[in-house]
């Protein structure tokens, strides 16, 4: 019982954190977006980025 515990809290901390990232990662898109001092390149390196600790966290959790 403990075990399947463990994982439920594991990943609703996961889901957590990668909607914090997600959200964050939006938010800045759009307003870069909109900026026009932005480079064309910075919307792209931000998705990598967001998906990289995304996938940093997966691999750390076991999951």
């Amino acid at each position: 019982m403990g075990s399947k515990t463990n994982y439920v809290v594991k990943t609703k901390t996961w889901l957590i954190k990668a909607l914090i990232i997600v959200e964050y990662t939006s938010f800045m898109s759009v307003a870069c977006y909109y900026d026009p001092e932005t480079p064309w390149w910075l919307i792209p390196v931000l998705w990598i980025i967001a998906g990289y600790l995304i996938a940093i966290w997966i691999r750390r959790e076991g999951f």
